[in-house]
């Protein structure tokens, strides 16, 4: 028994949705396999794909391509030997560090740091007192304070939350914090929140002290 009118106008139609999604050029396939071959690929009206017909578009060719499979079926990928990760600075978007040949990763630097000298090689008077500028030190988790002097001075610092209003650190006990730098280098290690720092430091000797304070922060 032959096939019927209905049943071959049918096939005509199911050709032409074939010729519509794989032959028509403006689709603009390349690489696209027909193996196994059947007549048409159509069920209910749609396109009926294996995974070796899946198509990816290739945005510099303007073209879709196929996607591979191993003997496994797992998608193959190729290997990717330039770094297309990118963070934004601001301004432009710029690669992550990579190295050729292996995928995107991303480097573990040293922690962001910075000094930032409050007082160099300053004469203090004898009985004098330094007052360094406020700092914003919100950005960093650990700061340390580094004060060197030539006489008998006493070293403390201060913080605020508008680098205006000052205050002044205590202990559980109601006690001052402060430290001694007796014709020596001294550093004092910070993890206390805050907002504004400042250094100040009180010569108690008789004669005039060369102080210098450097404090270094730390994310």
């Amino acid at each position: 028994m032959g096939i019927t009118q209905g049943g071959l106008a049918e096939v005509e139609k199911k050709k032409k949705t074939i010729d519509q999604s794989i032959l028509d050029p403006n689709i603009f396939i390349t690489d696209f396999p027909l193996d196994p071959w059947t007549p048409y690929l159509v069920t209910n009206r749609f396109i009926q794909q294996g995974i070796n017909r899946m198509l990816g578009f290739n945005p510099t060719t303007k073209k879709w391509v196929r996607l591979n499979v191993d003997d496994e079926g797992k998608l193959e990928v190729a290997t990717i030997t330039t770094v297309q990760n990118k963070f934004y600075n601001g301004t432009d978007w710029e690669n992550i560090t990579g190295l050729t040949g292996v995928g995107p990763y991303t480097v573990l630097r040293d922690r962001d740091f910075e000094d930032i000298t409050l007082a160099n090689a300053v004469l203090l008077d004898a009985l004098g007192t330094f007052v360094s500028e406020g700092q914003d030190v919100s950005a960093y988790a650990r700061k340390t304070i580094q004060v060197s002097a030539t006489q008998a001075c006493t070293v403390y610092y201060q913080t605020s939350n508008d680098n205006v209003t000052w205050f002044d650190p205590k202990t559980v006990a109601d006690a001052d914090i402060s430290f001694n730098c007796n014709n020596e280098a001294i550093a004092i290690s910070l993890s206390d929140a805050m907002h504004y720092l400042r250094v100040v430091v009180y010569n108690t000797a008789a004669a005039a002290a060369t102080i210098s304070v450097v404090l270094s922060c730390q994310v």
